[in-house]
């Protein structure tokens, strides 16, 4: 019984929920409708898209590298001397 309520509120609760998602399109398009097909209609800018994305790989790698996924600063041993002072302030 308690299943079947609680499937049964989820049901309704995403009808709303794409309800709000129609409604906010409708007035978001109605308001900047123009601005948004102007938009669409220039072309992208393509310099430095590559070293662009290196740029932010370069970056990913490194935090990636200092915080393993899942492992939290303060639960691991950190490799990073900015976390490291930070964990050592904190837990004065």
């Amino acid at each position: 019984m308690a299943i079947t309520s609680v499937e049964r509120l989820f049901k309704w609760v995403s009808f709303f929920l794409y309800g709000v998602y129609a409604i906010f399109v409708v007035l978001a398009l109605s308001a900047f409708g123009d601005r948004v097909a102007a938009n669409f209609a220039t072309p992208g800018s393509s310099e430095g898209w590559a070293l662009g994305g290196l740029t932010y790989a370069g970056y990913e790698h490194r935090r990636r590298r200092r915080h393993p996924a899942g492992a939290a600063p303060s639960q691991q041993q950190s490799r990073c001397r900015r976390c490291r002072r930070a964990l050592q302030v904190h837990s004065r």
